[in-house]
């Protein structure tokens, strides 16, 4: 699969998307076209979220040394949005991670502006964030991860078998689990990302 330089070149830095979902949020706003008063207050808790994380998070030495590994240029381009709980917990350290080699671009898009692309990664046949999509020189796809580490997937996934439906309680869950990993799944889960796209980029 090949994705236009032109989605890429209108994609936010990292630095521009927490100004927009700040600015949003200062104006009672959110992200995307729904403006339900839950997602404001859900983006309020995410702000507060990568806040702790941009300050907190360190790479460790495996993801650290995979990173390192980079020599080709790469784009690392997220499909996100500010309402997304799981974002929060991950986007700030996929940025940590892409500032440590010069050779990784990290940007940003809105997944309900970009709904023919996100049907592209659909996780279970749903538009689940965030999507990391590892991208070449050339605009070929080399892998995607996402939307969150196989742990936190199983948790919802027995949740679910159990009879829990609220959503709420489910994620209320998911972020005791991202609380007490301190991003090592993430962390971990990306090197191996890494390696694939090291593979197929050399290919």
């Amino acid at each position: 699969m090949q994705i236009e330089q032109s989605l890429i070149d209108q994609a936010y830095t990292y630095e521009e998307y927490r100004q927009m979902v700040d600015n949003l949020l200062a104006e009672e706003k959110v992200t995307g076209p729904d403006q339900r008063e839950d997602l404001v207050q859900y983006t309020k808790l995410n702000l507060q979220r990568m806040r702790r994380l941009d300050k907190t998070v360190v790479i460790n030495q495996e993801a650290a040394e995979r990173i390192h590994q980079i020599s080709t240029p790469l784009t690392w381009l997220v499909i996100t949005e500010g309402w997304c709980g799981d974002a929060s917990q991950i986007v700030p350290v996929l940025a940590k991670m892409a500032a440590l080699n010069s050779m990784i671009r990290f940007r940003l898009i809105l997944r309900d502006e970009h709904t023919e692309l996100m049907d592209s990664f659909l996780t279970n046949g749903g538009r689940a964030i965030p999507v990391l999509i590892c991208i070449d020189e050339d605009g070929s796809v080399l892998s995607w991860w996402g939307p969150r580490p196989e742990e936190a997937m199983q948790i919802i996934k027995e949740m679910k078998a159990a009879g829990e439906n609220q959503h709420q309680v489910i994620m209320e869950k998911v972020h005791g689990w991202y609380a007490q990993n301190k991003t090592a799944a993430i962390q971990h889960e990306i090197a191996l990302q890494i390696d694939k796209c090291l593979l197929l980029a050399h290919k």
